[in-house]
């Protein structure tokens, strides 16, 4: 059960991803609640050595709810092919080299993809997001868009692995929608959307 000193009206996003944290700002919409950017604080990279996307959301939330003081929000994400056994997962941005461009690494999935046929790419995106204060989780949830790899990418809107994940009831890839409709349908925003639900369920009560 949350501790009585947690201050609701102050949640610090922990991440260090101008982009990420806009995103977030923009699906949570005006709900009473003052937002830090992570991007604010000097604690420099965090070390995501867990092993699952939870174990690394808890990791990011941990460090920046310390270097605030405040209650945090953190999220960690990535892009599962099935004709890859489910890489590169929880690795998304260092399995395929940490230091290339996401250019690079965008072609190096297609590299790895070039003879599978289209029918056999599916893929999907999954989002495991926390509410953490002073090491307690008040709220864990997830989100998954399911999707399948293109050979080629489309669009220029969006980050990561976007270009290339279609959805296919949308027919567009992440990258040639807008913000909002990225929003609607991603897996940040789907996990997003449950700790606004949590946030204001919360407000109305007393601890």
């Amino acid at each position: 059960m949350p501790r009585c000193q947690i201050d609701k009206t102050t949640i610090v996003i922990a991440s260090g991803n101008a982009h990420k944290i806009q995103e977030i700002k923009t699906i949570m919409g005006p709900i009473g609640i003052r937002w830090l950017s992570g991007n604010t604080l000097d604690i420099g990279q965090v070390d995501e050595s867990g092993s699952s996307y939870l174990e690394n959301a808890v990791i990011k939330a941990t460090a920046y709810s310390r270097a605030s003081g405040k209650l945090a929000l953190a999220d960690d994400s990535g892009l599962e092919v099935d004709a890859l056994g489910g890489l590169p997962g929880i690795r998304s941005n260092r399995l395929f080299g940490e230091n290339k461009t996401q250019e690079e690494k965008i072609l190096e999935l297609l590299r790895r993809l070039k003879q599978v046929p289209f029918e056999k790419r599916t893929a999907r995106f999954i989002c495991h997001a926390v509410l953490l204060s002073d090491e307690q989780l008040l709220v864990s949830v997830q989100g998954v868009l399911d999707g399948v790899i293109l050979s080629e990418s489309r669009g220029k809107a969006g980050f990561g692995y976007d270009p290339v994940f279609l959805v296919p009831g949308i027919g567009k890839t992440l990258a040639q929608m807008s913000d909002a409709e990225k929003n609607i349908c991603s897996h940040r925003g789907s996990a997003m959307r449950q700790i606004r639900d949590f946030l204001l369920r919360w407000q109305d009560q007393t601890w």
